[in-house]
């Protein structure tokens, strides 16, 4: 299951963001935040990739404590820059 936190401005997401918990899913929330908090992910596979860049790459939020595995993906798909510090 995944958890979502607003806290001064940053959403702090933590579960899995693999296909099971993402498929059909739209999140819980989309503003009142410019930091996107991912240091309680504890595991990604591309759905979760394809899910964050869907919903969250478009607002323009940075990306924070990214979990090697995400960066590994992003690099593959050629995504990194959307994971780039602002």
């Amino acid at each position: 299951m995944l958890d979502f936190t607003l806290k001064q401005q940053i959403l702090s997401i933590t579960g899995a963001l693999v296909t099971e918990q993402v498929a059909g899913q739209a999140p819980s929330i989309l503003t009142d935040f410019d930091k996107i908090d991912l240091a309680g992910v504890s595991e990604f596979d591309s759905a979760g990739l394809a899910w964050l860049v869907t919903f969250y790459a478009p607002l323009g939020c940075e990306f924070i404590n990214l979990p090697s595995s995400l960066r590994k993906l992003a690099d593959l798909y050629g995504l990194t820059p959307l994971f780039e510090p602002s």
